[in-house]
């Protein structure tokens, strides 16, 4: 398994951590995003588009004949990953995955791609639009210990424009008198001047911490955006209730009125009740069908 960033360590380290012999996974890049060597790297395989790109990939190109099975997480630079693994390991089953909803910019993967490897995606809409194979998306869950919740609700997103919605739920659950946990990480679209909402990243261990002390977390998925996010993966792994705008989560097996509500600006009063009431539990064969080991399965059958 090919991850994107060394950021991604997380995912990294929990799937190591299950010491399955059969899986490795390592990061993509020797660099982290945004890091003077990402730029270099942006200019070499996507700017200039000059040969030995390979340069810049991890220890993985070591050991790519040892593979049966080559999963790459998408981004805008690894396409060209695509043509180095199959020279190396003709035979290998490559699937390229769509961790991410896209776009007609973000979507650069040339038709000829195809014929050496498999496109898959967690987002339905962006399936049937560039005929991919549909994937969900899964969770590695971390063993958290029981507290207290300390926060009623806690949101934490990068803005991508969804400032305002943020603010609007914020200020209504302030006017409520809920104790709220609020974190809008600044990114180009970024305008306001907001002090009390705007911050920096947070790293992931710190944000499971925030969540563990949550009754409830907000998922904002962006205009036309189908696939789960984590915020529905940690809420299903995590027992926490969810608020979210994404209206195809009613499709999804686990889904219950009494654990998630879909935001249409609702009053004070139908919120209170949702927060309020106790959380249903989900079947545990459900829950592990967003596993790894479930995602994993989906790729065989």
């Amino acid at each position: 398994m090919n991850v994107r960033w060394p950021t991604d360590r997380y995912y990294i380290k929990k799937i190591c951590e299950k010491n399955n012999q059969n899986i490795e996974a390592q990061a993509t890049y020797k660099f982290s995003k945004y890091s003077l060597k990402y730029l270099l790297a942006v200019m070499h395989m996507q700017k200039i588009k000059l040969p030995f790109q390979w340069i810049w990939y991890e220890e993985w190109k070591k050991n790519l004949n040892q593979y049966d099975t080559i999963i790459v997480f998408y981004s805008l630079l690894n396409t060209n990953i695509i043509d180095y693994i199959h020279k190396k390991n003709p035979s290998a089953r490559i699937i390229l995955y769509f961790w991410d909803s896209i776009t007609s910019t973000t979507f650069i993967v040339p038709e000829n791609k195809r014929q050496i490897c498999e496109l898959w995606s967690y987002d339905k809409s962006n399936c049937k639009t560039y005929n991919l194979q549909y994937n969900s998306q899964f969770y590695l869950p971390s063993i958290l210990s029981p507290v207290e919740n300390k926060y009623d609700v806690s949101i934490v997103i990068k803005d991508k424009g969804r400032y305002k919605q943020v603010k609007e739920m914020y200020d209504k659950f302030s006017k409520m008198g809920l104790k709220i946990f609020a974190r809008v990480v600044r990114d180009k679209t970024s305008k306001e001047q907001d002090k009390k909402l705007y911050g920096n990243g947070i790293e992931y261990s710190e944000l499971l911490q925030i969540i563990n002390k949550s009754k409830c977390i907000v998922e904002l998925v962006k205009e036309g955006q189908e696939g789960l996010t984590l915020r529905s993966m940690e809420s299903i792994f995590y027992q926490k209730k969810l608020i979210t705008n994404n209206l195809k989560i009613k499709e999804e097996p686990f889904y219950y009125e009494d654990n998630i509500m879909i935001w249409n600006n609702q009053d004070p009063n139908q919120i209170r009740e949702f927060l309020e009431s106790d959380y249903k539990k989900i079947d545990e064969k459900i829950v592990m069908q967003y596993s790894f080991v479930g995602w994993l399965k989906n790729f065989k059958e």
